[in-house]
């Protein structure tokens, strides 16, 4: 993940401090303790419910909004269905271009 992170977006500098990239590890993790939960566990269910609200309320705005009046924002933000689709499922922050 860090050698796809360092060619990403994400690592690209800001516009407002050239000096720092647009997201770094502890903008979207707790770089002591990040781990992402074992499949079909209750935390894994919590992290996949928690995964829109963190790369859209910080940043990505405008997609979140997308994605709440989706099918899949529906069913996973009203309904709490964790097998509908997350951001994470179609686009990975480490590699995105």
């Amino acid at each position: 993940n860090i050698e796809a992170y360092k060619k990403s977006f994400h690592a690209l500098p800001g516009k407002a401090d050239k000096s720092k990239p647009k997201a770094s590890c502890d903008g979207c993790h707790d770089t002591h303790s990040f781990n992402i939960p074992t499949a079909n566990s209750p935390a894994h269910a919590q992290w996949r419910l928690e995964g829109p609200a963190l790369c859209g309320e910080k940043c990505h705005t405008d997609p979140l909004d997308a994605y709440k009046d989706s099918v899949h924002g529906k069913e996973v933000l009203e309904k709490k269905n964790t097998k509908s689709a997350i951001c994470a499922d179609c686009h990975t922050a480490h590699a995105v271009g």
